[in-house]
């Protein structure tokens, strides 16, 4: 099987994830993330490393809180600038019925 048909290779092509989500008021959001690398591997490493980075060096940057943290809550807008720096793709989008 040539590497190119291969479904790692399709995966490291176009990788795409997205969530459908609702908030407690109703209100529905899509939310996309693109990275280049198989997910499994590449973006998932990338991610992993730009979160440490962002922990140890942007300190200044990240909200005053402490405990057990979701990687949105403990780096926000910090960690989404240093992915989209290493080229992932963050978007969200409400979704009107």
């Amino acid at each position: 099987m040539a590497a190119a048909s291969s479904p790692a290779a399709a995966r490291a092509a176009a990788p795409e994830a997205s969530a459908d989500r609702s908030t407690s008021g109703g209100a529905r959001y899509l939310s996309k993330i693109e990275a280049r690398g198989d997910p499994g591997y590449a973006a998932t490493s990338v991610m992993l490393g730009q979160s440490a980075l962002c922990l140890a060096l942007d300190r200044d940057l990240l909200p005053d809180r402490a405990g057990v943290l979701t990687p949105a809550t403990a780096m926000g807008a910090a960690l989404a600038d240093r992915l989209r720096s290493a080229g992932h793709t963050l978007a969200t989008q409400r979704i009107f019925q």
